[in-house]
C-alpha cells in the first residue's frame, strides 16, 4: 500500500502542475475540441508519468551504481531493534491507507449508484430510436444525455426550444462526450482527495457545453438560445455523470457563445504541453547513475551462484544445496525497503528490511536480526551481481569465503 500512496502523491504533484497550465494558457480559447484533447492529455500524462522510467545511460553496465536517500535509509535503520526484531512501524501509514480506501470505496459506490439510476430511468422511459440515437421520454426527465441516450420530458416536437435541446444533446452523443465524463468520474473516485481533478472535471464539462452550444448557435439565433438557457437555469441539474442541458454556469456559456473566435495562430500555445510533459518526466521519471533505486527495487530471479572459499574444509555438497535454493529463486526488494526471498518452489526463505548507506553496497537485516552486507558488483536494468562474505561453523571446522550471486529481472 505504501507504494500506492507514493504513486498517488506523485500523480498529485503532476496535477498541481497541469491544471494551472491549462487554465492560464488554454481555457479562454475557442478551440473547444482541442481544449478537450488538451485536458485529457494533461490528466493521462499525470497518471502515466510517475510509472515511467527513463535511463540516461541504459546501454552501459553500471558498477557500484546506486545511492539511496539518506533520510529513507535512516528511517529504515531506526525501525530495527537491538534484539533484531523489526519494530512496529508508525500507524500513520495504516491510517492514511484506511482513510484513502474509505474515500475511494465511497466514491465508487456513488458512481455505481448514479449508473444504476440512469439505467432505471431508461427502463422507465418510452424509447424511440432516431439516427443512431435513442430518445428516452418520461414526464419526470429533464433535458440530458448519456452515451447514445437523450432524455426528454416530452416527445420530440417542432417547437424551437424542443429542437434546440435535441440538437444540443445530439452533439454530446455524436462527439462521444460521455466517455470523457465517465473517465473523469473514475479519476475522481481514485483521486477523490485532490481538488485539481474536480477542477479538470468542471473544465471538461464546460468545454463539452461550449462545443454543443456552438453547434446550436450556428443554426438558431444566439440571443433566442441564450434566453432559453436562462429560463432553464433555475431547474436543478440531473445526475452529475450525465450531460445536462441547463449545466451551469450559464453565464460562462453565453459569454463563450458571443466571444470572437480565437486566432488560428493561438494554437501555437498548445506547444506548451511539450515542456510541461518534460517537467513532469524530470520530476519523477529520470534515473541518473547517482540515483538508481528504481533499478534495484523489483523482483530478481537467481541465475547463478559461485562460492570463493578462503579457509576451511571442502563444503561442496552444501554449496550445491545453496545453488538449488538460489537458481530460479526470487529476491524481491520493495520500495518500502522490505524484502522477501523465495525458493524455486515459491516458499518464503527469508524476509526483513534492506537499507543502504553507501554507493556500492546494501544491507539486509532479517527477522532474526542477522545482518548481511552485499557488495554490488554490477547493476543494470535487468541484471545484478552481488558478493557477500560468509563465515559458518561445520562439523569439519569453520568455513570462510565469498558468495557471488547473479540475478535477472
Amino acid at each position: 500500500m505504501e507504494s500506492t500512496l507514493i504513486y498517488l502523491f506523485e500523480v498529485s504533484i503532476c496535477l498541481l502542475l497541469a491544471y494551472p497550465v491549462y487554465y492560464l494558457a488554454f481555457s479562454k480559447l475557442t478551440f473547444f475540441n482541442v481544449n478537450r484533447l488538451c485536458i485529457l492529455f494533461l490528466i493521462i500524462a499525470s497518471l502515466i508519468t510517475p510509472l515511467l522510467s527513463f535511463d540516461f545511460h541504459e546501454s552501459a553496465p553500471t558498477n557500484t551504481s546506486f545511492l539511496l536517500q539518506t533520510n529513507l535509509s535512516s528511517t529504515v535503520s531506526d525501525r530495527i531493534t537491538l534484539n533484531g526484531k523489526l519494530e512496529t512501524t508508525s500507524n500513520y501509514l495504516f491510517w492514511f491507507s484506511m482513510i484513502y480506501l474509505s474515500g475511494a470505496i465511497w466514491a465508487f459506490f456513488k458512481l455505481g449508484y448514479q449508473l444504476k439510476m440512469i439505467f432505471d430511468r431508461i427502463k422507465a422511459s418510452s424509447l424511440e430510436k432516431k439516427n443512431g440515437i435513442t430518445l428516452a421520454v418520461h414526464p419526470k426527465h429533464q433535458y440530458a444525455s448519456f452515451f447514445r441516450y437523450i432524455f426528454f420530458p416530452e416527445p420530440l416536437n417542432k417547437t424551437i426550444e424542443n429542437q434546440q435541446a435535441y440538437l444540443h444533446e445530439s452533439v454530446h452523443v455524436q462527439k462521444r462526450h460521455s466517455w470523457d465524463v465517465l473517465f473523469l468520474a473514475i479519476c475522481k473516485a481514485v483521486l477523490w482527495f485532490h481538488p485539481m481533478i474536480y477542477l479538470f472535471d468542471k473544465s471538461i464539462k464546460e468545454v463539452h457545453e461550449f462545443e454543443a452550444d456552438k453547434m446550436v448557435s450556428l443554426k438558431y439565433s444566439t440571443s433566442q438560445y441564450a434566453r432559453h438557457l436562462v429560463e432553464l437555469a433555475s431547474q436543478k441539474s440531473s445526475l452529475a455523470i450525465m450531460h445536462n442541458f441547463n449545466y451551469s454556469p450559464i453565464k460562462n456559456r453565453i459569454i463563450m457563445m458571443n466571444k470572437t473566435k480565437s486566432n488560428q495562430w493561438q494554437k501555437a500555445r498548445f506547444l506548451l504541453l511539450i515542456p510541461v510533459l518534460a517537467v513532469m518526466s524530470m520530476l519523477f521519471s529520470f534515473d541518473s547513475n547517482m540515483d538508481q533505486t528504481k533499478k534495484l527495487t523489483g523482483t530478481w530471479t537467481g541465475t547463478s551462484l559461485e562460492f570463493q572459499q578462503s579457509a576451511g574444509p571442502d563444503i561442496k555438497a552444501m554449496i550445491e544445496g545453496g545453488k538449488d535454493l538460489h537458481i530460479n529463486g526470487k529476491l524481491t526488494l520493495n520500495k518500502d525497503f522490505s524484502y522477501v526471498i523465495k525458493n524455486p518452489a515459491g516458499e518464503t526463505n527469508g524476509s526483513g528490511k534492506w537499507t543502504a548507506k553507501g554507493s556500492d553496497s546494501f544491507t539486509t537485516i532479517d527477522q532474526n536480526g542477522e545482518k548481511t552486507i552485499y557488495q554490488v558488483l554490477t547493476l543494470e536494468r535487468d541484471k545484478m551481481t552481488t558478493a557477500h562474505q560468509v563465515q559458518m561453523a561445520t562439523p569439519q571446522g569453520e568455513v570462510k569465503g565469498k558468495i557471488i550471486l547473479t540475478y535477472r529481472k
